[in-house]
């Protein structure tokens, strides 16, 4: 097939190796908005998070945004849960997503919760998904 056969390998080997690095697959990166929209600082607390995150989430102040990236441990999921209280008002997040195989089809979950002793007002909205996989997604999280 081949006039050299050195040639063949070293082919052979090129393919080989452009196969594996497109088989292998990307981490899920969700990049997180926390907008707060109280009249005080809204600080962190960690629950749950499939993970790492970069910068590790923080304090927000008032009246501004903190963003996060989230770089999960696979292609096909991620999930994380987070507490933000800002004086009495305290909100718990969550989002997830799953893509299984065979159809790696994604879907997410996302809520956000009311659970301080003041009423409020607790909002999770995903606004950007990637067309492909590993999904990758920017969600905004308020507290008001």
């Amino acid at each position: 097939m081949f006039g050299n056969k050195g040639a063949g390998s070293a082919l052979f080997a090129l393919c080989a190796v452009m196969v594996s690095v497109s088989a292998q697959a990307a981490n899920n990166v969700a990049t997180v908005i926390v907008d707060n929209k109280t009249a005080a600082v809204a600080t962190f607390t960690y629950e749950h998070l499939t993970g790492s995150a970069s910068p590790m989430f923080a304090e927000v102040s008032p009246a501004n945004t903190g963003t996060f990236r989230v770089t999960s441990y696979a292609d096909s999921v991620s999930g994380m849960r987070f507490v933000y209280t800002s004086g009495s008002k305290k909100c718990r997040f969550s989002v997830s997503h799953s893509a299984p195989p065979p159809s790696y089809i994604p879907s997410w979950k996302k809520d956000a919760a009311s659970i301080g002793s003041t009423r409020a007002s607790c909002t999770v909205k995903i606004e950007k998904i990637s067309a492909q996989m590993p999904y990758d997604y920017t969600v905004r999280f308020t507290i008001q």
